[in-house]
């Protein structure tokens, strides 16, 4: 996909950004890439090429939808109560800050623009007042 396309789909330009992710994911993408090769290669001309990874057949973009069907269906095999797409986001930021992950590093791997969004969206899953009373004493009172 064209960068500057894909940076007008972001909401912001911290969007648009490097993620760190594990060896199996890297693995299953090489595996992705070359199932839509098959597809492009089935298709031809009534492939839709969008340069995406995860998509139809036909080369078109899954719905958001579709991608939580298919996530509630993986919930409801293992067991779990259904979560959305966006759930996703919620589970991977509250580990990350129960491992004691500095909200800094924790916005920025979200992609906000500002470390005061991130802690006014997730400082509910810190454990207690006290908690977020030292954060904040910690963080926001500039040194002497």
């Amino acid at each position: 996909m064209n960068i500057d396309k894909l940076k007008k789909l972001q909401k912001t330009n911290n969007s648009y950004r490097t993620l760190k992710v594990p060896q199996i994911i890297i693995d299953e993408l090489v595996k992705r890439k070359g199932w839509v090769e098959y597809c492009k290669n089935s298709y031809l001309d009534q492939y839709e090429d969008h340069d995406y990874i995860s998509c139809q057949k036909n080369g078109k973009p899954h719905s958001m939808a579709s991608m939580n069907i298919a996530l509630t269906k993986i919930c409801k095999r293992n067991g779990l109560p259904p979560i959305s797409v966006h759930s996703l986001r919620h589970i991977y930021s509250t580990i990350l800050m129960e491992k004691g992950v500095p909200l800094v590093q924790i916005s920025a791997a979200l992609g906000h623009e500002s470390i005061h969004t991130t802690f006014e969206y997730y400082c509910d899953v810190m454990n207690g007042d006290k908690e977020i009373i030292e954060f904040m004493n910690q963080s926001f009172v500039p040194d002497c």
